[in-house]
């Protein structure tokens, strides 16, 4: 068997780890081995305003008292939405009864055919909700009180979806969370089909249905009717820029969302888990320029200097910033894929107000005596 890739290694972390990892005090874990400093440092969750402001918007739609059916997360490669969802989200719905699922979330899994994966699909989606005998799901009909099973029906995309429906009834699942949703986005033709099957499945179990992508899923939700009417886009963005209707992509960094990224840097720094601690700080203004603004890819950055620090017995070199850094063409392909991702989502007015502060500022408060 080979060994598996240091980066591949560290990133098969699970929740658990995670949560037991983000206890640790930086005394703790530099205790632990160089394999688990690895593992730790990636594990570790900083939170921040863009953050915050998604979890705070997104809350006010998963409360249960809400027609919006189908929510949309859309950000840059390396934002962070992935953990987002699998830490804040689903520490947030946790079950309160035996048997309950309020959050299940599964990765869109990519076949390689030319068909839309929805069997596979499906599939994960049953597995993650701990239901059993996946590959033995039947269709059942109702007919005079009886119910029937239809012998022929045996794993068919029909029972799968049918066990779906019944599971999510049962296990009370608030919200369905459909990460690496770019798997189904190349079935172009199949836009509208894919969107009104979330749809209906949302609509027959009043389960909320949340998919996580970058910039192409924004084509699929806006251009979708049903999202416009019932159903919310968020954006977890970068920072440096202001992305308003008159800014543009190459405005210089405002004094706030350096600030923040900083003091991101400074969280991160504060739970290094060597002696020598590189002071990241001195450099955070060049750092947000050359990772975008993008929190993920900070984290990336920050996870190979200390890989390489550990490997060097602990001892810092500056060079490791140079060899940790990614090149400059993945760079600039990150970048044409943020920039055009943004103009998209600033030209169909997603960071524009309905009704700017004038009219706010018009309603009175009276109020009322019995």
């Amino acid at each position: 068997m080979t060994k598996p890739h240091s980066s591949e290694h560290i990133r098969q972390i699970s929740i658990a780890e995670r949560l037991r990892y983000g206890r640790l005090t930086r005394e703790q874990a530099m205790a632990l081995s160089d394999n688990e400093k690895r593992r730790y440092f990636y594990s570790i969750q900083v939170r921040h305003r863009n953050l915050a402001n998604v979890e705070k918007e997104l809350s006010r739609y998963i409360s249960g008292n809400t027609d919006t059916r189908i929510l949309t997360l859309i950000g840059p490669p390396g934002a962070g939405k992935t953990s987002f969802a699998e830490n804040i989200l689903a520490n947030r719905l946790k079950a309160t009864e035996l048997g309950q699922r309020p959050f299940i979330m599964v990765s869109t899994p990519a076949h390689g055919s030319n068909k839309v994966p929805w069997t596979g699909m499906y599939r994960k989606i049953l597995k993650a909700g701990g239901e059993p005998l996946v590959d033995f799901k039947r269709v059942t009909d109702v007919a005079d009180g009886t119910v029937k099973v239809r012998s022929n029906s045996i794993g068919s995309l029909s029972a799968l979806r049918d066990s779906i429906e019944s599971m999510l009834k049962n296990r009370m699942t608030l919200v369905l969370a459909l990460d690496e949703i770019l798997h189904m986005l190349r079935f172009g033709a199949h836009h509208d089909a894919i969107m009104d099957t979330f749809k209906s499945l949302a609509d027959e179990t009043s389960c909320q249905i949340l998919l996580i992508g970058s910039y192409d899923l924004f084509d699929l939700a806006y251009s979708y009717g049903q999202v416009a009417r019932r159903g919310e886009i968020f954006y977890l963005g970068r920072y440096g820029h202001n992305f308003t209707a008159a800014s543009r992509p190459s405005a210089p960094a405002n004094v706030e969302d350096l600030e923040e990224y900083t003091s991101i840097v400074l969280k991160l720094q504060a739970r290094w888990p060597l002696e020598d601690v590189p002071q990241f700080t001195d450099i955070a203004e060049d750092l947000m320029k050359e990772t975008l603004g993008i929190v993920g890819l900070l984290k990336e950055f920050l996870t190979q200097c200390l890989v390489l620090q550990i490997e060097n017995k602990g001892k810092w070199n500056s060079a490791f910033v140079y060899q940790a850094m990614k090149k400059p063409y993945v760079i600039r392909k990150i970048r044409n894929e943020v920039e055009s991702g943004e103009k998209k989502m600033r030209e169909a007015g997603f960071f524009d107000t309905s009704f700017g502060s004038e009219f706010a500022s018009k309603i009175g408060v009276k109020r009322f005596v019995a």
